[in-house]
């Protein structure tokens, strides 16, 4: 598979948490994810590998987005970028948190602590906000 694509895909130094931490991306991220993410297992419970060697338990959703998040978050409060974990709920409402594409679609609602409910809004101003940094 890793043949039929650019090889700078494929190099493990490559991976988007390595790239934040490292400052080899140069423009600001905002790391918008749903916690319990269907197409990322939802919120079964895991031991989760993080890139410092450690292991935490969390649901597979977070655990895949915990690298970025970390990354993020290691760049210090002076940072352009951003972490964004929302709850938007998907078409099964017996799972909370569950859409996988959470700007897809207007009107959608955030139910998670520390994110306005009109989350597409607050991407937007933190946008808008990115473009007149320059």
């Amino acid at each position: 598979m890793l043949g039929r694509i650019d090889p700078e895909l494929g190099d493990p130094n490559n991976e988007p948490h390595d790239l934040v931490s490292s400052g080899r991306l140069t423009v600001p991220e905002l790391h918008v994810w749903n916690k319990a993410d269907t197409n990322s297992c939802g919120d079964a419970p895991m031991d989760c590998p993080l890139p410092d060697g450690t292991s935490v338990a969390m649901g597979a959703s977070e655990c895949r987005h915990a690298p970025v998040r970390l990354a993020i978050e290691g760049q210090g409060a002076g940072s352009r970028s951003a972490d964004m974990a929302v709850c938007v709920e998907g078409t099964d409402t017996a799972m909370p948190c569950d859409r996988h594409v959470v700007t897809g679609a207007a009107n959608l609602l955030n139910t998670a602590p520390g994110v306005p409910a009109d989350f597409q809004t607050a991407i937007m101003t933190w946008v808008r906000a990115r473009l007149a940094d320059d």
